[in-house]
């Protein structure tokens, strides 16, 4: 009866006396909060729901990363005293090297990632000191395959700044696949190459590559995530950047195009999909319960006399229950009811919408009487 008495507290502001005429605010939280990715979405004018990073599986997008950096470099000659090859991967422009004198003809520098990558895109930095600018022009950019540790095929290469200009003190050349269309842009060795006899050339500061984005795995749902036995549910995501997907157990490969698929476990099970492509793999999983008994949602907290804490939609600070899913599955509500009346316990039916498993649901009784649409 406590538990009641402080219930009915915070729900004075609400008008129960018309389930259709009360307002609410719902908040469900996933399974993911540390990816930060928040939107709305308006059902109704009653209702409104806030979802926090709802069923996004995998990583976010990462920042791109110089993968040539700290990489090690070879020349394919000397170069000028002081001026290490390894300068140009140290992710330091004020530094830079260029071939000894006598050592320029079909001299090239050439930077061993370590294994094969698919690029986004190659940038050169010229020599950032002041002086000769103009000895980072006409050069060529190649990339190669790996063949057993040592440099393999050619799969892309372009000439850069073939008029005879350059970037400038301090300048970069920022090269992407669409230099050599019929190229495949991507390998373990990139090479910076002087195509012909200029002295002390090719001179340059960096040479950084940035791999391409890997596969990202958006959304990774089932329909229903509890079945009785015998019954089937389906699968459904949203992938981007994969040039190969999978299922397991039970399904196997996929179309790379596809985006469902229907499964039918006799036991509870865990389905994994991977995404994949050149520049790696990202996994992402959904649990499927079969005959699974579900403990009903819990009132975790509430709050009255709201000042400081959650707004409402409209920045206000209404009452708030909580109601939590103590579940590894998602669990219905529509089928349970607010009250502050212990006569009328089915007063206010609690919206038909899922919380996701140990997930959370915040309705707000503002008490603002919104009709249904």
């Amino acid at each position: 009866m406590v538990a009641e008495a402080e219930l009915k507290t915070g729900l004075e502001n609400v008008d129960f006396s018309n389930q259709d005429s009360s307002d609410c605010f719902i908040v469900t939280t996933p399974l993911a909060p540390h990816l930060g990715n928040t939107w709305r979405e308006t059902l109704s004018r009653r209702f409104i729901l806030v979802v926090w990073l709802l069923a996004w599986a995998g990583a976010a997008t990462a920042t791109a990363q110089n993968i040539a950096l700290g990489k090690p470099v070879f020349g394919s000659g000397p170069t000028w005293p002081g001026l290490a090859v390894e300068s140009l991967t140290d992710g330091r422009p004020e530094t830079f090297s260029h071939p000894a004198t006598g050592a320029a003809e079909d001299y090239y520098f050439e930077v061993d990632l370590g294994r094969e990558y698919l690029f986004e895109r190659i940038v050169i930095r010229n020599r950032n000191d002041g002086c000769c600018p103009e000895r980072l022009t006409r050069y060529r950019v190649e990339v190669y395959g790996d063949r057993g540790g040592e440099t393999g095929d050619l799969h892309w290469a372009a000439l850069i700044r073939g008029n005879g200009s350059n970037s400038g003190v301090g300048g970069t050349d920022e090269l992407r696949a669409a230099l050599d269309p019929q190229g495949t842009f991507s390998g373990r060795f990139v090479r910076v190459a002087n195509p012909g006899s200029e002295e002390y050339h090719p001179q340059l500061a960096e040479v950084e590559v940035y791999g391409a984005p890997g596969p990202l795995i958006h959304s990774y749902t089932a329909d229903d995530d509890t079945l009785e036995p015998g019954g089937s549910t389906v699968l459904r995501w949203e992938v981007v950047n994969a040039t190969g997907l999978s299922i397991t157990p039970e399904v196997g490969p996929l179309e790379v195009g596809q985006t469902e698929v229907e499964v039918r476990p006799t036991v509870t099970t865990t389905y994994t999909l991977a995404a994949t492509n050149v520049a790696g793999s990202t996994l992402a999983t959904v649990i499927v319960g079969v005959g699974e008994v579900l403990a009903p949602p819990r009132l975790t907290e509430f709050l009255a006399a709201n000042a400081t804490g959650l707004r409402d939609e409209d920045g206000e600070a209404s009452d708030w229950i909580e109601l939590s899913n103590p579940n590894r599955f998602s669990l219905k509500v529509g089928d349970y009811f607010l009250t502050d009346d212990p006569g009328r316990l089915t007063k206010w039916r609690v919206p038909d919408r899922r919380i996701p498993a140990a997930g959370s649901l915040v309705i707000y009784a503002s008490g603002k009487d919104r009709g249904l649409s």
